[in-house]
């Protein structure tokens, strides 16, 4: 018995399923973040009433989130927008490509200096913002390498670090086209692959505290379909002493995805009527074929 429990917790048990709560690693491997161990470990600690662990971690989170929204405003993505924007020559790039690439860089301007903490936890939006800037800059990185062809007068701009994963040829203002071009991938590659592990970084946190934040609120433990549910010894004894978690907390509730059962039913049974037709017919000129060559 654990003689450290508190009394009106002696006949109850806490179940957590973290079935369904991981991150994807690829097809075969599935594991729980840093963050999504800490935010399991914090329902225990408001079964056993220390909320005060649970906001410990809540301004953990927010002092990173802050962290690394201001060593963002630090990263050269914003100086290498405005170097491609502003200060190269794209008179020979057709109108129509010059206005969708100019289009996104306004866009990443507008936008990433405006990181706050604070509004990267009010809700669940900010968390499809981060992704939506992440996929922006993706096709920056590839629209401005392409871009580079209509460069007339070759203009470069140039920095490095010892940390690049691309590595960036050396400065050299007499160098040709092509190796000056080579350079600025190198650079553009750099930067947009730093500003995304920084966007990654703070998703992982910001998914964790929404998710955190959602579910317990201001701090007060709460049954969870599908999540967690303290039993008492009864109902254990109820299930045959049973301990396996699923047992317990249910099963979540599904969310309605709007789709009419009746009619998406109907639509699928006209799409297998519909490959039948086709199999069939397929089936008669092979069959047709076979006759034609005496099989």
């Amino acid at each position: 018995m654990d003689k450290g429990k508190k009394e009106e917790l002696r006949d109850k048990v806490l179940f957590i399923d973290a079935r369904n709560y991981y991150t994807v690693v690829d097809r075969t491997l599935n594991e729980w973040t840093e963050w999504q161990l800490k935010n399991l470990n914090a329902i225990v600690w408001l079964y056993r009433g220390e909320d005060d662990k649970y906001f410990l971690l809540l301004d953990h989170y927010e002092h990173l989130l802050n962290m690394y929204s201001l060593e963002f405003q630090d990263t050269k993505i914003l100086e290498t927008i405005r170097f491609m924007m502003q200060e190269t020559d794209w008179s020979a790039m057709p109108e129509a490509e010059r206005k969708v690439f100019f289009d996104l860089c306004q866009d990443l301007i507008q936008y990433l200096p405006n990181f706050h903490w604070y509004d990267l936890v009010e809700n669940r939006q900010q968390v499809d913002h981060l992704k939506s800037i992440k996929e922006k800059i993706k096709q920056f990185e590839k629209l401005s390498v392409e871009a580079l062809k209509y460069n007339m007068h070759q203009r470069i701009f140039y920095h490095s670090s010892s940390d690049d994963q691309f590595k960036v040829p050396n400065f050299d203002p007499k160098a040709s086209a092509a190796k000056k071009n080579k350079t600025v991938t190198a650079i553009i590659k750099n930067d947009c692959l730093v500003a995304d592990q920084y966007l990654d970084r703070m998703l992982a946190i910001q998914e964790a505290y929404i998710w955190l934040t959602e579910k317990f609120g201001e701090g007060t433990y709460a049954d969870i379909p599908g999540l967690c549910k303290v039993a008492t010894l009864e109902e254990i004894a109820a299930k045959g002493y049973s301990l396996t978690p699923g047992a317990y907390v249910g099963v979540a509730p599904t969310e309605d995805d709007g789709v009419d059962f009746q009619e998406r039913m109907t639509e699928i049974h006209q799409e297998l009527l519909t490959l039948q037709e086709e199999s069939n017919r397929l089936m008669e000129t092979i069959s047709k074929n076979w006759k034609e060559m005496g099989l």
